[in-house]
């Protein structure tokens, strides 16, 4: 593959990096390190050397840099400790490295003659077949590399990561000219052991995402003044109502930098005179003058497009800049007719229908966004991703975090319609799509419909995505490198998804092999409730008759946000005092179902796994967790403790800890008392097992969502193949009892005297206690797991009985975070 794109997935050979050079230790490229580091990966991060380094201070810039990336948000490292991986060195006494290394990734600054000038360098010492790339995305490669030997060149490529890098999915790989199998496992690896979405570019100024990321924007702003809007307006009508990220246009300016924006935009302006909407590119004058002021956004003390300060009670301001004033002014969002019922349609394709469906000046702005980023994704198709429409929309879901991508929206709100009414209104359309449409009014960009099941489960039925080529004029097989191994459908019945074994309202027992199973959560946040305690007993039942291994997992935003809230609320607030413990007693005996089950049960979770979303993957055998989540015991937020068999685990552990080693159990129970009382929610993975949620020895970290479940099947079926057996009951636990109790309720009570919990916060802490101590019974009184048990739904029901309680469930439901009354 040679200086472009290729429908061949990326070798899959097992190609390790255990070593790295980042040649850069700016904003992306200590990033960068930190993301490498976080995977176990040693990495040498080279800046310049400082005149202090003369006496005796080697590698300040570099030092520097890796010490910023504990202070920085959102944080760069999943752990604190990874930054011990990490080694500062300077461009003058420490290149030498390079010659150690197994990658070498150059972030310097987007200037060509101090990247050529680092290259040269990185050449002395760079051992033969090592991937050499460059983190540009302004400066094409064969600018860079025209003074290149042949040998360096086969080894030279871009990786564009996009910033945060532990954050955003995207990475653009574009190869400079060399060999394909090198190209081809720089991208297998940051697509298998980084999780990166890849999307693969031609060597095309700023290539798929900015291009055409940026050119919407602009669009955007253009079209704004022509209508008179101003920028509040803007990014109502640009945020989440298109499927767009809520920074919408001029937030995500003032996040980025206007400075940044402007030259990105200014790139094209200035190399790119014939590209087809070449004036767009030309920001308004007003955008320059606030940069020629420093007024750049956030990273200018939250000056930009928006003004962000405090008044004197300390209460948060934001105005708006107003251009023909020249000034910043209070916001005044212009609101239309039909915008409150666009906010109640939930699917985007059919929301964006209805909003350009009208005609007035928001909808005007909608629909001209729509148009020409329509246009211009067509127009450059070939151009800047190779004929790939599959490019384009990874570029942007990934990239730009958009909803849909560009052609996956155009073919759902209908290809011709949209295109006749795009030509009626004087839009440009490449030949190849004008003639398609003349010879083929049904056309589609995508076979099957990527809005239909079919497209969904075409890996699974060992069908292929196909996309339409206007280099080869027919569909050829997608490049489907980012599609999800096991793909999972929000809720199906068994005439949709061949794999249903059983289905309610609330999950989806699927069949993934001849001995996996695996249950799919489908509720609003996955919040546990009935339906899904009951399908989490029946998937139970029916894997002990037909499989080794139970998987759950989904694919929603998160894994759980927890407990049905607002069912228990009703409850507290009729005072069913009953129905809770029964309540209870159903959700901890699920949770013993799959803790005390003959299969082996794995947990493959994600994002949020909150509450009673945590409690259960603490019951189950393994887990295998994607690197982004974010786990915690949260019920005291909301008045209340763990009563689902959380408080039981966490208790249980600690005991059998002092039981090991043979110390006091109070040892382990502070850090666990800590844990739930404050509510702390886990940063990563890697934190869920630091701060003492999961158990290194049974929990695996995913880096690779795509390729979670398979891998989390995998690990289920190496376990049951070693002729598993579930553990036991636990019995015979010597408890802290009433000496343990004692002590907590001094830590509780020098906490409440010092002002830093709330009386109704020192309640719910001493329920804890009461939980983890095992009661107020004598020290080293033995008991059984039931006794936990009870003792979480005895205490959970009293809390239930407090009206701050109610009050701090009440909050929560509405304003989506705790109250501390």
């Amino acid at each position: 593959m040679a200086n472009g794109t290729s429908a061949d997935q990326p070798n899959s050979r097992n190609v390790q990096y255990r070593r790295v050079c980042v040649v850069g230790a700016g904003v992306m490229g200590a990033q960068i390190a930190a993301m490498l580091a976080d995977m176990g990966i040693d990495v040498h991060l080279l800046d310049l050397k400082t005149p202090a380094e003369a006496g005796g201070h080697p590698s300040q810039r570099a030092m520097a840099a890796i010490k910023g990336l504990t202070k920085m948000k959102p944080p760069p490292l999943m752990s604190e400790h990874s930054a011990r991986r990490i080694l500062p060195g300077n461009f003058t006494d420490d290149m030498s490295c390079v010659a150690k290394c197994d990658w070498v990734i150059e972030a310097v600054s987007e200037n060509l003659a101090i990247k050529k000038s680092i290259h040269a360098q990185i050449a002395k010492y760079k051992k033969p077949h090592v991937p050499v790339s460059t983190n540009t995305s302004g400066i094409p490669l064969r600018q860079i590399a025209e003074d290149f030997s042949q040998e360096y060149l086969d080894t030279f490529m871009a990786v564009h990561f996009f910033n945060p890098p532990r954050y955003m999915k995207l990475v653009e790989v574009i190869n400079g000219g060399g060999e394909s199998e090198l190209f081809n496992e720089v991208s297998s690896w940051c697509l298998n052991q980084l999780g990166k979405d890849v999307v693969y570019a031609y060597d095309t100024i700023n290539f798929v995402a900015n291009r055409i990321g940026v050119f919407s924007l602009c669009s955007i702003i253009r079209h704004a003044q022509e209508l008179g809007l101003n920028p509040e307006t803007v990014d109502s009508l640009t945020g989440k109502l298109m499927g767009r990220p809520s920074s919408a246009t001029y937030r995500t300016m003032d996040v980025v930098g206007l400075d940044t924006a402007a030259a990105v935009a200014n790139n094209v302006f200035r190399q790119v005179p014939e590209d087809p909407y070449h004036s767009y590119y030309q920001l308004p004058g007003w955008v320059n003058q606030l940069i020629d002021k420093g007024y750049c956004g956030q990273k200018s003390g939250y000056r930009g497009v928006y003004e962000k300060s405090k008044d004197a009670r300390g209460k948060t301001l934001i105005k708006s800049y107003d251009a023909q004033a020249g000034e910043y002014v209070a916001p005044s969002p212009t609101t239309f007719p039909w915008m409150a019922e666009a906010a109640q349609i939930a699917d985007v394709v059919k929301r964006l229908e209805f909003v350009i469906s009208h005609d007035d000046a928001g909808a005007q702005l909608v629909w001209r966004a729509l148009q020409d980023v329509f246009s211009y994704s067509a127009l450059l198709l070939v151009e800047i991703a190779g004929s790939h429409c599959s490019n384009v929309d990874q570029a942007m879901t990934s990239g730009f975090n958009w909803e849909i991508g560009v052609f996956k929206l155009w073919q759902g709100l209908g290809v011709h319609k949209v295109a006749q009414r795009m030509l009626a209104g004087g839009a440009l359309l490449p030949d190849w799509l004008t003639k398609k449409l003349d010879a083929e009014p049904d056309f589609g960009f995508f076979k099957p419909d990527p809005f239909a099941v079919a497209w969904q489960l075409a890996p699974v039925m060992g069908r292929q995505m196909m996309e339409w080529s206007p280099d080869h004029n027919e569909y050829v097989a997608m490049i489907d490198v980012n599609v999800d191994r096991v793909p999972l459908l929000n809720h199906s019945g068994k005439d949709i998804d061949p794999r249903t074994l059983a289905v309610n309202d609330a999950a989806t027992l699927l069949k993934l092999g001849n001995r996996e199973y695996l249950l799919n959560f489908h509720t609003k946040m996955n919040a546990i409730n009935a339906d899904l305690l009951s399908m989490i007993q029946q998937s139970v039942v029916m894997a002990v008759e037909q499989a080794d291994v139970l998987i759950l997992a989904n694919d929603g935003k998160a894994f759980s946000a927890g407990a049905d809230l607002q069912m228990l609320l009703q409850l507290i607030r009729h005072n069913k005092l009953t129905e809770i413990d029964q309540m209870l007693q159903d959700f901890q005996s699920s949770m013993q179902l799959l803790k005390y089950s003959p299969v082996v049960t794995i947990a493959a979770s994600h994002g949020l796994a909150l509450g009673g979303g945590c409690e259960v993957t603490l019951h189950t055998d393994l887990r295998h967790i994607y690197a982004e989540s974010y786990v915690g015991l949260v019920e005291a937020g909301v008045g209340l403790i763990p009563a689902a068999g959380g408080t039981k685990e966490l208790a249980l552990r600690c005991y059998k800890l002092a039981a090991k080693y043979q110390a006091d159990p109070m040892i382990f129970l502070k850090p666990i008392f800590e844990l739930v009382a404050m509510a702390k929610v886990s940063t990563s993975a890697v934190s869920a097992i630091e701060l003492g949620y999961y158990e290194e020895h049974t929990t695996t970290i995913a880096f690779n969502r795509r390729g979670q479940i398979e891998a989390a099947r995998d690990l289920g079926l190496a376990v049951s193949g070693r002729r598993y057996s579930p553990p036991q009951l636990a019995a015979g636990v010597k408890v802290a009892g009433e000496p343990g109790l004692e002590t907590f309720k001094m830590m509780i009570y020098n906490m409440l005297e010092g002002k830093m919990i709330s009386a109704h916060d020192a309640l719910v802490a001493e329920k804890l206690a009461f939980v983890l101590c095992g009661g107020d019974l004598p020290q080293h009184t033995k008991v059984d797991e039931d006794w936990f048990l009870d003792l979480e739904r005895k205490v959970f029901i009293e809390l239930c009985q407090e009206q701050k309680t109610a009050d701090r469930v009440a909050y929560m439901l509405k304003h989506g975070k705790p109250l501390r009354n």
